[in-house]
């Protein structure tokens, strides 16, 4: 009941004809992280070095925290945070937004970037609006992306580096699903000469939503699990069954995956409910919290040689 909150109520009645969230920063190691670029903070020109592009591009961004850029060639704008595309009204909203800008600046793209990924709600946006348009599509490795816009940030564009990637999943160029990944990269290309030690996502996409999966099939690699293993999670699903279905399982290089992991085997059960993850990221966010800031110690990631089958890069980080 309102009235019992408070004497008057101030609203208005204008439409809101660009939505557009907070802007979300923080301070690590003394220096101001953005981690959700928006309100106050975009539009946001990016500087490129001269003579870098000769086209007027597009680029729409992936499949999470999308937000879209443009580029004439001498000047790029990024734009503000747009939302995960999982629901009709955030894809209805990335449309009209693009829409918008593509009006407001009269930019007519010549060529659209997109990531690697077929299925991303982006990718098919860009596919089918540069088929409309008559224009051709830039297909962009996921993590090759990471590592170029740090390089952007720092001033390196026109560099090579050793970039390394590390996020929570993204299509690779050999088709499984990367995220820890190390590159010897340019703006315009990449080699990939590590990664992360692949492992088996238990049910595919459902080990994202239930990271006690990726936990199962961890313990298994190392020979630590066995139908006898208590931990809770058996108490949402039989893991055992799981582990021995005759089943394909995606596999993956992702460090996300391996927080999840981590975080399932260590955090208490009043942390993690009914072990299942409400949003991106929301174990390795529950582990952060409870962490001793005073600890200066470490864990070694051995670097070993793999085999280089199916294509795996000639060095491994072996969790």
């Amino acid at each position: 009941n309102v009235s019992s909150l408070t004497s008057v109520w101030i609203d208005h009645d204008r439409p809101i004809r660009r939505p557009l969230d907070d802007s979300v920063v923080q301070v690590v190691a003394g220096r101001q992280s953005t981690v959700r670029l928006a309100r106050g903070l975009t539009p946001a020109l990016l500087d490129l070095p001269p003579h870098l592009l000769k086209h007027q591009i597009l680029a729409v961004g992936g499949h999470q925290k999308v937000a879209i850029a443009i580029c004439n060639g001498s000047q790029a704008v990024l734009g503000p945070h747009c939302g995960d595309m999982e629901t009709t009204a955030s894809r209805r909203r990335f449309a009209e937004h693009i829409q918008d800008w593509l009006t407001l600046y009269r930019f007519t793209p010549q060529a659209i970037a997109h990531d690697l990924h077929d299925d991303y709600f982006t990718s098919r946006w860009a596919q089918q609006h540069a088929a409309s348009s008559n224009v051709p599509t830039v297909v962009v490795q996921h993590h090759h992306a990471h590592i170029v816009s740090g390089m952007l940030e720092s001033g390196w564009l026109q560099e090579d580096v050793l970039g390394f990637a590390w996020d929570g999943t993204g299509m690779g160029s050999d088709g499984s699903l990367w995220g820890g990944e190390a590159m010897l990269a340019s703006s315009t290309d990449f080699r990939r000469i590590a990664s992360l030690r692949p492992f088996p996502l238990l049910g595919g996409e459902a080990a994202i939503r239930e990271p006690a999966r990726v936990a199962a099939v961890m313990l298994r690699e190392v020979q630590l699990w066995d139908q006898h293993f208590e931990h809770r999670a058996e108490w949402i699903y039989p893991l055992e069954s799981l582990l021995n279905l005759d089943y394909q399982h995606p596999f993956t290089s992702s460090v996300g995956r391996l927080f999840d992991a981590v975080a399932t085997l260590i955090l208490p059960s009043k942390l993690l409910g009914d072990g299942r993850a409400g949003y991106e990221g929301h174990f390795a966010a529950l582990m952060e919290s409870v962490c001793d800031l005073h600890v200066e110690g470490y864990y070694e990631l051995e670097i070993v040689a793999s085999d280089e089958r199916g294509g795996r890069p000639a060095y491994e980080l072996d969790w």
